[in-house]
């Protein structure tokens, strides 16, 4: 590694304090969220469109996960693309 920047000089022996100082606390990539389990065969597996996220709250669907048909309906709802629409 230190090939790399011949003309930077080595640090003197001994202890040596650097200070850190994080630039971004958020983690770069957070995890994708599971989608929701329903806990009944009855419920009906039809799709909805909504024009928007603010429909999609208002009919108490958001958010919406990937893997789930109202998902596969309303891709353009998941901006940042982690599978999650409509956060």
């Amino acid at each position: 590694m230190l090939a790399q920047c011949p003309e930077q000089p080595l640090p003197k022996s001994g202890r040596v304090r650097v200070r850190v100082v994080p630039t971004h606390t958020e983690p770069a990539h957070p995890a994708t969220p599971k989608p929701r389990q329903r806990s009944s065969g009855k419920r009906s597996a039809r799709a909805h469109t909504y024009a928007n996220c603010d429909d999609a709250r208002a009919a108490g669907a958001a958010p919406i996960m990937r893997g789930t048909p109202d998902y596969d309906a309303n891709p353009s709802l998941d901006r940042d693309k982690d599978g999650v629409a409509c956060e």
